[in-house]
């Protein structure tokens, strides 16, 4: 039987992302392994709930404690080391990123000891008229350089370490979102024409589902193919989230939510307004809140029928 591997919904994300960060071709671009392009692949779409690391105080959901970086991030030994030169570090080159509307640029960082790349980000657009956005109609339409870092705050508060670290920063007087370059990454439409089966389906699995859950917890209407990257071991980080955190108290892919991780259902039980707006105060309203609130609490609502349904078989740690 072949074996069943979930990714991101192509019947979804029609384009390839507002702005790559890693793109086929360029220099330093990592060989993957052994193709398996002539693989025969059955798609499954799934939602994530992720592994998550929750420390509790007083039943509240708290940010994680200092965290090794992921090898991406190397030279950086933690994330809070990666912010910290994100914040600090005098930009020595600027050029327009490329490939997209919202006017990213990439910056050449350095703090004396390190050089690194990041993405600079200033987009700020709120429409209250009726927008067409990829032909479909919208009502409040938001594009917002401020979701970048609250993406990053809030996938920081549930431990799943899948957006690249984000920072709120100045730059040439312009307030924005500053992300860390994630170097030799693939995006996923350029790794399903290079290398499609994972060398681990079963971990594969949990990352898309956490990416497909992080999608539905912030209403991403933005999501496709090129925001998720992928580096050669296979990790899987996520970008571009200026058109997330929609005022709509609803999920947009049920479909994805099928397998669910006991400790994030943990920690999405613990986390209460305050605790977002301890994280994400300066970069949602009030009202984005409690829409993030009551997507989270469908999510819940969801989780346990389904397992009354079916058991602790979709289950995982």
């Amino acid at each position: 039987m072949p074996q069943v591997l979930a990714g991101v919904q192509q019947r979804d994300l029609h384009t390839l992302p507002r702005d790559i960060q890693c793109q086929p071709g360029t220099p330093g671009e990592p060989t993957w392994g052994p193709g398996l392009c002539g693989s025969r692949i059955r798609r499954q779409y799934s939602l994530v709930l992720a592994v998550l690391l929750v420390l509790s105080s007083g039943g509240r959901a708290q940010a994680p404690p200092s965290v090794p970086a992921k090898a991406p991030y190397s030279p950086f030994a933690t994330v809070e080391e990666a912010e910290a030169f994100l914040h600090s570090a005098k930009v020595i080159q600027s050029k327009p990123l490329g490939g997209g509307v919202s006017g990213a640029l990439k910056l050449l960082l350095d703090d004396g000891k390190i050089q690194h790349a990041a993405v600079f980000k200033d987009i700020d657009v709120h429409k209250k008229e009726v927008t067409v956005v990829k032909g479909v109609p919208e009502t409040d339409f938001k594009d917002s350089w401020k979701y970048e870092v609250a993406a990053y705050r809030l996938d920081r508060l549930l431990g799943l370490n899948m957006v690249p670290v984000t920072v709120e920063r100045k730059i040439n007087d312009k307030q924005g979102s500053l992300q860390l370059w994630m170097d030799g990454c693939m995006n996923e439409a350029r790794r399903l024409k290079v290398n499609p089966v994972p060398p681990n389906p079963l971990e594969w699995n949990r990352q898309m589902y956490k990416y497909h859950l992080f999608d539905n917890l912030v209403y991403n209407s933005d999501s496709n193919l090129g925001n998720a990257l992928v580096t050669p071991d296979f990790l899987v980080f996520k970008i571009d989230h200026t058109r997330t955190f929609k005022n709509i108290a609803a999920l947009p892919n049920t479909g994805h939510l099928v397998s669910f991780s006991r400790s994030l259902v943990q920690a999405l039980e613990k986390v209460d307004k305050d605790d977002i707006k301890a994280c994400c105060k300066n970069f949602l309203s009030s009202m984005e809140i409690d829409s993030l609130l009551k997507r989270g609490n469908l999510i819940l609502r969801l989780y346990r029928r389904l397992v009354a349904e079916k058991g602790e078989s979709i289950l995982y740690p």
